[in-house]
């Protein structure tokens, strides 16, 4: 655990201003930085686009009209941090643990895990009292927490490292998709107000000359195709946008159970002793 925490601090510190990321905003180069920091690198171009040179990589990173939105990813590991470090602070001699299952609170001697159904795949791990165990959990390798070895704690927490590692770089493949598409959907209609421009044209033209009619009924016809592609094209763009916004809002409703069972783990280690096995093992007990 102990060398998992310099990486996980790291992990949410601003290399600008070298404190806890505050409204962490990633650019395409894939660095992260405060949203006010990051607002100190930010030059306004002539065509209303944004460009910002990273502090870390030297990228020129470029927006269309808009800066990156917040990363909800690391936004959550900072408030994950920040209320555990609270409850250290405010309450060190009481877990802050409480059953998964009748919500009541735990102390050291009645916290338990049951391994069978933990799912650390699925990152799934809670914490019960004697008596939920008793009743829910007969025949199941269900153990105080103190027989949670150290391997276990870490490969979980590892996990939990992992999973918003994850999270935060399909966060940034998807908004690079975004803004790429919205670059793509500017040119698109960029390119329908070009053709009613040149329709004009075409149509100042063909006044001018003798066969009028038969030439200005291929007008059409071609016109209504481009116009048909443009607009179906527009029209696909559009559905693209509306499926990466709601696959980030789904990415982003992932972060509450990895960060709960962050928050939970992070809360159990100070009543898990540095000596599992030394422990004789004590099976639940039901409280008259």
């Amino acid at each position: 655990m102990t060398a998992f925490l310099p990486n996980y601090i790291n992990l949410i510190t601003c290399k600008k201003c070298n404190d806890l990321f505050k409204n962490p905003v990633t650019q395409i180069c894939g660095h992260t930085y405060c949203q006010s920091c990051i607002n100190i690198f930010i030059d306004k171009n002539e065509d209303d686009s944004l460009t910002s040179i990273c502090y870390e990589c030297g990228y020129e990173n470029r927006y269309q009209k808009c800066t990156p939105n917040v990363n909800i990813a690391i936004k959550s590991l900072v408030e994950s941090y920040l209320e555990n470090e609270g409850h250290l602070k405010t309450n060190k001699n009481e877990s802050q643990i409480s059953c998964s299952t009748c919500k009541v609170p735990l102390t050291t001697s009645e916290t338990f895990t049951c391994k069978t159904c933990n799912q650390l795949e699925n990152l799934k791990y809670n914490f019960y009292c004697g008596n939920c165990g008793w009743s829910s959990h007969k025949n199941h390798e269900f153990i105080q927490v103190e027989f949670i070895t150290n391997i276990e704690r870490e490969k979980l927490m590892q996990m939990l490292c992992d999973a918003f590692l994850n999270i935060q770089n399909n966060h940034i493949k998807l908004s690079n998709t975004q803004n790429d598409i919205i670059l793509k959907q500017n040119y698109l209609i960029k390119l329908a107000i070009d053709s009613t421009k040149d329709f004009k044209s075409l149509i100042e033209n063909t006044l001018k000359k003798d066969n009028k009619l038969e030439i200005f009924s291929k007008i059409k016809s071609v016109k209504e195709t481009n116009l048909n592609i443009i607009s179906y094209a527009v029209h696909n763009f559009n559905e693209v946008m509306r499926l990466v916004n709601f696959s980030i809002n789904d990415l982003e409703n992932s972060l509450i159970p990895i960060k709960n069972n962050c928050i939970n783990l992070n809360s159990a280690q100070k009543i898990i002793t540095n000596c599992q096995n030394e422990i004789e093992y004590e099976p639940p007990y039901k409280k008259k």
